[in-house]
């Protein structure tokens, strides 16, 4: 999937193809975890699992290279599962947005605060 996901990412540096086939590769992958979470939330049942963790920084970038195309993608598990993730606490914590340091300006500690708070 990974090395479908970056030539999709970056069709424009792979001219072989054009950025449609290199999705359609990629969707073989998608279409797997848009099986396996059909039959539950996650991939492996009811609770999130190290592989939606691993996978979900991947699925997001592949959702993220077209947004309309991923919008109307027959992928409704998948999407639901992203949703999910991107909509968590969790990942809000970790995605926070800081404004860029220079010089002579106070530092912003990393975390801002404790992630078990």
């Amino acid at each position: 999937f990974k090395h479908w996901l970056d030539r999709y990412k970056y069709a424009d540096r792979y001219p072989e193809h054009s950025a449609a086939v290199y999705r359609a590769n990629a969707e073989q992958f998608v279409a797997e975890v848009e099986s396996a979470l059909s039959n539950a939330q996650w991939l492996e049942g009811e609770s999130a699992c190290a592989a939606d963790v691993a996978l979900f920084p991947f699925i997001r970038q592949f959702a993220g290279v077209e947004t309309d195309w991923w919008a109307d993608a027959p992928y409704p598990y998948t999407q639901r599962w992203l949703e999910r993730w991107l909509e968590s606490v969790l990942f809000s914590t970790i995605m926070a947005k800081y404004p860029r340091w220079e010089v002579g300006q106070p530092g912003q500690p990393f975390p801002s605060k404790p992630l078990n708070s």
